[in-house]
Order: structure tokens, then sequence, then C-alpha cells
């Protein structure tokens, strides 16, 4: 059933986890003029998404690989962490080198088909447009929360500045284990300074990537 081309319309969700009242934005897009192009870039990348080093669907295979890889000892650090408003806080040409770096480097997709996808993908997020009450706006910098694709080009892109961020740290300093859950990390450190130092360095990615956490 053909349905007509709408605006994304914006709302905002109640965070109810958060100490402090605030808002979740969102971006409706079903039915926007990216909308289709937009789940066909989901349904494509996410095949390089599951692949990612660092990439976990739930909780559950998270102790699963601790169970099977991995045995804690009295001196092992345990890192939590959170990418501080992850998708509105992506530099979209940045984003955009990252990701194609990121593809070129780990898939078997040949170049033609990478360039399509990064020219439909730079299309898509270069046209995010959105209305609230009778007003339009354009959004120029991060990702829309409601856009099929946000999921798999903000993992995608934090797995390339992963990538960037393990090959600078001398071997025995890395961490044990390391899974990230979108913009939630959790990570094995053989001590605290280690730790310490790879949320140092992970912050100097990029001005505008932060990560809060708690050491125990």
């Amino acid at each position: 059933q053909n349905k007509p081309i709408r605006i994304p319309i914006f709302y905002g969700l109640v965070k109810m986890h958060k100490a402090t009242i605030c808002l979740r934005p969102i971006c409706s897009c079903i039915n926007s003029p990216t909308y289709h192009a937009s789940k066909f870039l989901d349904w494509k990348l996410k095949k390089v998404m599951t692949h990612g080093a660092s990439y976990t669907k739930d909780s559950r295979e998270i102790l699963l690989k601790l169970q099977q890889h991995f045995n804690l000892t009295s001196q092992s650090t345990l890192l939590s962490a959170d990418v501080v408003s992850l998708y509105p806080s992506i530099v979209l040409e940045d984003a955009y080198i990252k990701i194609r770096i990121y593809l070129n480097n780990n898939t078997t997709l040949p170049p033609h088909e990478i360039a399509f996808i990064m020219d439909l993908l730079i299309w898509v997020m270069n046209n995010n447009y959105c209305k609230f009450s009778d007003k339009v706006f354009k959004q120029i910098r991060g990702v829309a929360m409601g856009q099929p694709c946000a999921v798999v080009f903000a993992v995608i892109y934090l797995l390339q500045l992963e990538v960037e961020l393990l090959q600078s740290i001398y071997t025995p300093n890395r961490p044990l284990f390391f899974i990230r859950f979108i913009d939630d990390i959790f990570a094995i450190f053989k001590t605290s300074s280690d730790a310490l130092s790879f949320i140092t360095l992970y912050n100097k990615l990029h001005d505008s990537i932060k990560l809060t956490y708690d050491i125990s």
C-alpha cells in the first residue's frame, strides 16, 4: 500500500532512568523521503556491524562470552562506561571518513559497492529534516534517532575509532576483554591504571566523543 511522503515528525521521550528529567529527541522517519534508503542501509550494514570485534547484541551474549573465554582474578579491574549523548554528538564529516575506512579494511565488499553505500549514506544523513509544530528544521550535526540506519551508522563509526585506539595502545596495556552495546562499554583490565589510561585515550579520539565511567 502506497502512503504519502511526509516530513519526519520530531518528538521527545522522557528518560525515566535519569536523575534529572530530560528528553530523548526522536525523529519519526517513517514514510519520509529518506526512509526506504535508510532501511536498505540498515539491512546492508547490519552484516558489517555484527562482525565488529566489540559488538554484542545483548547482555546474555556478554555473559556467555565471559564464561567461555575469560576467568576473573582478584586483580582484575572492571570498567563500565557510556558514550555521552552519542547520536547528537557525532560529527558527520568525520564519521563518513571513518566508516569508509572501516568498510575498506574490514569487509570483502567491492570498491564500487562501498562507494554506492557511502554516497547513499551521505545523502540520507545530509537530509535529516524534521517538523515540530508548524516549523521545519534540518539537523546539521549528529544522527537523528528514528532514522532506520542510525544505530549501524553510530556503531560502525565507533568500531573504527576503537580500531585506531587499540592500535595506539602498547599490547600489554590493552583491555583483556572489551565489549560494547551501541554506546555502553564493558571492559576488563589488568590494572586500574590501564583502565584510566584507556579512558583518557578514548576521550581524545574526537572532541565530540566523551565517556563517563565507573571503575571497580
